[in-house]
């Protein structure tokens, strides 16, 4: 597998790792949100910077979208996104936001759930999930902050894939037009 490829790979997972060992090793040293007095605080504050963060992001889309008909640096990156690899990030960072403000506000229900089990999933998923959250928009912000502070001039002009107007007039004759 090549450099890129893994690159490629560990961009795309690296959120969810980082997520899942803080949430195992906070479960291990024993850190459970779920018996602090101020649970709700903290559950309401998760809530409030979800939904910032999902608001901002949703203000910045239409910023990056306009510069992709102003920008040739945006122009270039967007062309060359065949995978749609930013509106994964994006798209991914939402649902991510809309899961954890679904399990944060769960925790307000945790006084009804009696199976001690449950509690413990809840825990760790409330863990989880704002961790993957986090890591995940910082992931897709520096996306888009690369894009909106590019610098056209970086372009490279000649691109090994645009013919000469001669390789261009030898490919069309040999074509046979």
């Amino acid at each position: 597998m090549g450099h890129e490829k893994i690159l490629y790979i560990w961009e795309r997972v690296y959120p969810h790792v980082i997520a899942l060992c803080s949430a195992i090793f906070l479960k291990r040293i024993s850190f459970d949100p779920l018996v602090s007095k101020e649970i709700g605080a903290l559950a309401e504050g998760i809530v409030t910077l979800d939904s910032i963060i999902i608001g901002f992001m949703g203000a910045v889309i239409p910023v990056i979208l306009s510069m992709k008909n102003e920008s040739k640096l945006v122009r270039y990156v967007f062309d060359r996104d065949k995978d749609g690899l930013f509106k994964k990030y994006i798209s991914e960072t939402i649902a991510y936001g809309l899961v954890d403000v679904c399990i944060s506000l769960t925790i307000y229900l945790r006084d009804l759930i009696m199976n001690r089990y449950i509690l413990d999933v809840m825990g760790f998923l409330f863990i989880y999930c704002f961790i993957l959250f986090i890591t995940s928009t910082y992931r897709g912000m520096s996306c888009m902050l690369k894009l909106i502070f590019s610098d056209d001039h970086k372009i490279e002009k000649n691109v090994s894939n645009i013919l000469s107007d001669k390789e261009k007039t030898d490919l069309w004759s040999r074509k046979g037009k």
